[in-house]
């Protein structure tokens, strides 16, 4: 547990974390612009062009 904890402290480790926060935090926001765009399409069929 502590030899983890080490490895987590370590600057590689956070630096990896840290991107794969990252990467999700862009994935989530890609989702929800791509859900709000649909929807935005759904309730206003006349603005697709």
């Amino acid at each position: 547990m502590k030899d983890l904890l080490t490895l987590m402290n370590s600057p590689p480790y956070s630096e990896v974390y840290s991107f794969i926060i990252y990467c999700e935090f862009q994935v989530c926001l890609k989702l929800v612009v791509l859900l709000c765009f649909h929807c935005f399409n759904i309730y206003f069929p006349s603005m697709e062009s």
